[in-house]
């Protein structure tokens, strides 16, 4: 997954997310749900993650730091699984 996609997968989260007055525990579990794609997309294009998720970020179109938020669901991910109702709504 590029960096497009996935900023365009985060831009529909969080705004859902702030719709629903729960835009930060989306942005975590976005987090959780795309660790992996983050790591790889990280190591594959020589950045460190705070300069991926901030790179992403921007390529959303959002405003703000997102970048701690994002890292808490990337840390989590080694110890969670979503709940299948969740997945498929991130």
């Amino acid at each position: 997954m590029e960096k497009e996609e996935l900023a365009s997968k985060l831009k529909q989260v969080h705004q859902s997310g702030i719709e629903n007055r729960d835009a930060t525990t989306k942005v975590i579990l976005f987090g959780v749900k795309y660790a992996s794609e983050l790591r790889q997309l990280a190591s594959r294009n020589r950045l460190s993650r705070t300069a991926l998720l901030n790179d992403i970020t921007a390529l959303a179109g959002i405003e703000g730091d997102l970048e701690p938020a994002l890292s808490t669901g990337m840390n989590l991910s080694v110890y969670v699984n979503l709940k299948k109702e969740y997945v498929d709504n991130l």
